[in-house]
């Protein structure tokens, strides 16, 4: 069984008695810092020297073997590839199941008939007369007098189709 190293970064560097003369920690600093006897090798294993501290970092990694985490993250991809299949595969099972509803509730409610169509609207246009709940006619304002002069003509279905022939006669 291994033991950890020490942790000696409590020492200071600047006391002069927790450090020997090749920058080393002493024995009797350790020892009353850890309250127990400690050997040279543990003080040695803990890497610790006057004026340079072992850094707290994560410890050092492993060489990453980038073939192996490409091949892990193909085989997440083709997982999520599966997955997203089988939510396609639910997705269209669930606008089957709509498209029929839809079917079934326009068969169960057929629109009405032309016939039917039209006397709805000539019993609610009875019903709105009856209670009153009849727009006012709106006054026709006309932008200009070409527009008025139009209107008071029939338009295309006053004009005399006899005119053409009598003209022609004419010349």
């Amino acid at each position: 069984m291994t033991k950890a190293p020490l942790d000696l970064s409590v020492l200071s560097d600047k006391v002069e008695d927790h450090w020997t003369e090749d920058g080393t920690p002493a024995l009797a600093a350790v020892e009353k810092l850890l309250g127990r006897k400690v050997s040279r090798a543990d003080v040695v294993k803990s890497g610790r020297l006057r004026y340079r501290t072992t850094p707290k970092g994560p410890a050092p990694r492993a060489p990453v073997d980038h073939r192996l985490e490409i091949l892990k993250a193909e085989g997440r991809v083709s997982a999520l590839r599966i997955r997203f299949a089988d939510v396609q595969a639910k997705i269209k099972a669930v606008r089957v199941r709509y498209a029929d509803a839809i079917a079934a509730w326009q068969r169960a409610n057929p629109p009405p008939s032309t016939d039917e169509a039209y006397r709805q609207h000539l019993a609610r246009q009875a019903r709105n007369t009856a209670t009153g709940d009849v727009a006012a006619p709106q006054p026709v304002v006309h932008r200009s007098v070409l527009d008025e002069v139009m209107s008071q003509t029939g338009g295309r279905t006053t004009r005399n189709p006899a005119a053409r022939k009598v003209r022609g006669l004419i010349r």
